[in-house]
């Protein structure tokens, strides 16, 4: 009958011979004063419901009642209630929690998953940041606020460094931003009293990554946000490389490459050509640098090296017959002289990989930005059992399921039919346990 459930069967098998699960549910700790309920118990539901891509607590309740968890624990284990799991999760001892996120990196590191980079030979981690929930009632005091073009709202900020890649795509870190400083004001467009953050920047977030980045990362990849000396120097200082896009046309590096392109021929060209699309990418190179406006000049750390580069790309596309020529120009700064260009120009467009691939799929599928539990230390501990879900799934699916890996690229299957396969195959489960017909440990791993 086992084969039947092959599934579930071979993903519980996996996580717990690869990344020894057993023992990260045992390793999970929380506060409460009395425990009628394991965290262990607790830890292995939330796991699971962010696996399946569970969006909110009352969907997670309806299947707690159903029975579709019941195939994970042994025949006696008492389910807790969805108070028992939200009221723990704000009692979570974090220390343990990302010491088995650090547990999980160091094991796809030792499975040699970036022996050969993920980039041309270059390991890549991108670095961006996103909101995690929203909210027009300020409710705790880590509350952010924002502005947006229909006015004013709280938000949770995190900044998220994941690595990147064209099949390995895996979150490293996070560090939520935190409130520096607040007051009451009056909101312009409400005329209403609202209280008035002052934050931590994403910049700020980012700069805290960076020292907490494994020594195997080589370069990092990110927005225009981030170009300015102290974070090229801080992210030189730890032994990697920076490539960095540049928008911001008032900058003298933006104005210097320019103006090269301007009095000089490309220093060369190269093409690319995809299923629907070859795109013809022409590009120009400067060595400069940039300055940090706050140190003296005679601060040794007043200037650092980089090398500028601008591209010219023409696409052209043919999709279901209708052709299609578009022009569009990026201007990028690396630190590594000796990158070559079409790497630099490869690692700047898959640095969307952290937007398409970890927060387009998890806010659309897992309800990133849902409130499950506003609180600080339960939406911390909620986002890192996300990510941890997140990349023992895909290392399950890409990794280990070496069909699923050319049919995903074939677009003949996805990761949404899985999951609603792997739903289907617990609630049988579950339901032949009810009635006898199996044995409450059939899925736990012996």
């Amino acid at each position: 009958m086992q084969k039947e459930f092959k599934k579930s069967k071979r993903f519980l098998n996996y996580i717990n011979r690869v990344f020894y699960f057993k023992e990260i549910v045992n390793n999970q700790k929380d506060f409460r004063q009395s425990q009628q309920i394991e965290t262990k118990v607790i830890f292995t539901i939330v796991f699971f419901a962010f696996v399946l891509r569970i969006e909110s607590f009352n969907k997670l309740e309806k299947m707690i009642n159903y029975g579709c968890f019941k195939p994970l624990f042994p025949k006696r284990v008492k389910m807790p209630s969805i108070d028992t799991i939200s009221r723990t999760l704000a009692l979570w001892d974090k220390e343990s929690l990302d010491t088995s996120f650090q547990h999980i990196l160091q094991i796809l590191f030792k499975n040699k998953n970036f022996k050969n980079g993920t980039i041309n030979g270059y390991t890549v981690c991108a670095l961006d940041g996103t909101d995690i929930i929203k909210s027009n009632n300020r409710k705790c005091s880590d509350c952010s606020l924002m502005k947006n073009a229909d006015g004013y709202y709280y938000t949770h900020k995190s900044v998220v460094a994941m690595i990147i890649g064209d099949e390995i795509n895996y979150v490293l870190k996070q560090s939520m931003l935190k409130v520096e400083s607040e007051r009451i004001g009056i909101n312009h467009k409400t005329f209403k009293e609202q209280v008035i953050t002052k934050s931590e920047g994403e910049l700020t977030g980012g700069l805290k990554l960076v020292e907490q980045l494994p020594p195997w990362v080589d370069v990092v990849v990110a927005d225009a946000l981030y170009f300015n000396s102290p974070f090229i120097r801080k992210v030189l200082n730890n032994n990697k490389h920076a490539v960095i896009r540049l928008k911001d046309k008032n900058t003298n590096a933006y104005q210097a490459i320019n103006h090269t392109t301007i009095y000089n021929m490309w220093n060369g060209a190269f093409t690319v050509d995809n299923k629907y699309e070859k795109i013809s990418v022409s590009y120009w190179e400067k060595d400069s640098r940039i300055q940090d406006h706050k140190l003296l000049k005679k601060d040794p750390n007043k200037y650092t090296d980089i090398r500028l580069f601008k591209f010219i790309e023409v696409i052209e596309s043919n999709i279901k017959g209708k052709e299609d020529i578009k022009f569009r120009e990026i201007y990028v700064g690396c630190t590594d002289k000796n990158m070559p260009a079409k790497t630099v120009w490869e690692i700047i467009h898959k640095r969307w990989y952290i937007e398409n691939t970890c927060f387009h799929q998890l806010k659309t599928h897992c309800a990133m930005e849902h409130c499950f539990k506003h609180d600080p230390v339960a939406i911390e501990v909620i986002l890192n059992i996300m990510f941890m879900a997140f990349n023992m799934f895909r290392s399950f699916l890409f990794k280990r399921l070496k069909n699923f890996k050319i049919n995903f690229k074939k677009k003949k299957e996805t990761i949404s039919w899985f999951v609603n396969e792997l739903i289907s195959e617990l609630n049988i489960i579950s339901f032949l346990i009810k009635y006898n017909l199996i044995n409450a440990d059939f899925l736990t791993p012996k």
